[in-house]
């Protein structure tokens, strides 16, 4: 399969994902002895890399004639760091599943590269109009499995013993599994595809989500019936505190679209610590505390911590 080729800025830097070419063939071969080499997680010895240029050639080629197979290389400022893969399953009754792998050089993991180039697998993926995406990793593998979380994949089996190394150890393997059934919103002409919910409010649910490239948050008002606090207009509210709170110097996230007639806000994902995405509402991030939903209301005395607030934060 052939996709158009895409730059992405990185951290002040430009990835760019394309597809593979014949003449990459050389550089591919040395990238798997190498990665083998560098890490425990892939499932081949460097010395069983044994395809001469010539087939490999021939793999790129077949790769890129077919529909169902997709392999996406990397290059950070020119640099080539991994490659990404879908693989699409033959027989009719697994045509709604597909496989991913994706292996980087040691040196360009933990920069982003891994997330982006799977994003766009599983954007390609939706397309595609696929139902499920799976992948293998090592059980070890923690900062792999945490992305893949990240982003949706859920971890549905074990393998015990699933690789044997050359010391006599073993390493088992978690099947991870991603639901491509999502949803999807079209708002201002872009579309955006849900990656994972973040958490349910009174006033609404958050979506992360993402356009292809990027990810954002958005919140779909909703209008649960609440015993103990009356709403108005939820979107105007949102909006209206949103410019109190930006006026007011509050670190909160961008807002970047509104769907007035979905009744929708896309804003500014912050990624960093919390404990929660509901209740807590905030999120620590490059050492400042922002507060990640757009709501304030004036105080009340029922509010206070010993009426309200002890019930809410020991909930």
């Amino acid at each position: 399969m052939i996709i158009k080729e895409e730059k992405i800025i990185l951290r002040d830097k430009e990835l760019l994902l394309r597809c593979p070419s014949e003449e990459d063939a050389e550089m591919l071969l040395d990238y798997l002895k190498k990665t083998c080499a560098e890490t425990r997680f892939l499932v081949k010895e460097p010395e069983e890399i044994q395809m001469t240029v010539e087939q490999e050639k021939d793999y790129i080629r077949r790769n890129l004639e077919s529909d169902r197979d997709l392999t996406l290389l990397g290059f950070l400022d020119g640099r080539y760091v991994g490659n990404c893969s879908l693989m699409g399953m033959n027989p009719k009754r697994y045509q709604h599943r597909i496989g991913m792998g994706i292996a980087l050089f040691q040196e360009f993991t933990g920069l982003g590269i891994g997330r982006r180039m799977i994003q766009k697998m599983i954007f390609v993926a939706k397309d595609m109009g696929l139902e499920q995406m799976e992948l293998e990793v090592n059980a070890d593998n923690y900062q792999a499995i945490h992305l893949y979380e990240a982003l949706g994949f859920e971890i549905r089996g074990t393998f015990p013993n699933n690789m044997k190394y050359k010391d006599g150890t073993y390493a088992d393997a978690h099947w991870m599994e991603k639901n491509l059934k999502t949803q999807r919103w079209k708002i201002d002409g872009v579309i955006y595809s849900e990656v994972k919910l973040l958490g349910k409010g009174k006033g609404g649910y958050s979506y992360l989500v993402t356009d292809g490239n990027k990810e954002f948050v958005l919140k779909q008002i909703h209008h649960e019936p609440c015993d103990y606090y009356a709403f108005g207009d939820k979107l105007e509210a949102e909006l209206s505190d949103y410019e109190q709170l930006k006026k007011i110097g509050i670190a909160i996230p961008t807002l970047i679209a509104v769907d007035k007639k979905g009744e929708r806000i896309v804003k500014e994902y912050i990624e960093g610590e919390t404990i929660d995405y509901y209740p807590t509402n905030f999120v620590v991030a490059n050492e400042t505390l922002f507060y990640i939903d757009y709501e304030c209301n004036e105080y009340m005395e029922e509010w206070n911590f010993e009426n309200w607030g002890k019930q809410y934060w020991t909930l």
